[in-house]
C-alpha cells in the first residue's frame, strides 16, 4: 500500500478529526483546503460564524461566495472578520483585491458606528 496518509486523512476527514485529518494533509494544497473548507463548513452549520469566518478565510474558497453566506444568515460581525483575516493573507502584489477587501470592510465598520445611539 502506498501513500497511506491520503487515505488516512480523509477517513479522519469523515469522522470530523479535524486537526488530525489537517495533520495528514500537511503540505497538500488540495486536501488541505479540503479539510479546512469542512471544518469551516462544520462551524457555519453549528452557528459558530466566527470560528467558520477564520476558516473560511484560509481557503481559496470565493470572497462572493463566502460572504453571501454571511449575508444570508445575517451575520455582518463574522463577515468583518472573515474580510479582515482574508485581508492578512493576500498577496501585497494583488493591490485591486486588497482594496476592494479593506473597503468593504471599512462599509461594515461604518455601518456599525452610524447603528450606535
Amino acid at each position: 500500500v502506498t501513500r497511506e496518509a491520503r487515505h488516512v486523512g480523509r477517513l479522519h476527514l469523515a469522522a470530523g478529526d479535524f486537526g488530525r485529518a489537517l495533520a495528514f494533509s500537511a503540505g497538500r494544497l488540495g486536501p488541505q483546503a479540503e479539510v479546512l473548507r469542512a471544518q469551516a463548513e462544520h462551524d457555519f452549520s453549528r452557528a459558530a460564524y466566527t470560528n467558520a469566518a477564520l476558516g473560511f478565510a484560509r481557503t481559496p474558497d470565493p470572497v462572493d461566495e463566502v460572504a453571501r453566506r454571511f449575508l444570508s444568515a445575517g451575520q455582518k460581525a463574522p463577515l468583518r472578520s472573515y474580510l479582515l483575516a482574508r485581508l492578512k493573507r493576500i498577496d501585497p502584489a494583488d493591490a485591486i483585491q486588497a482594496t476592494m477587501l479593506a473597503t468593504w470592510a471599512c462599509e461594515l465598520f461604518l455601518q456599525e458606528l452610524a447603528s450606535l445611539p
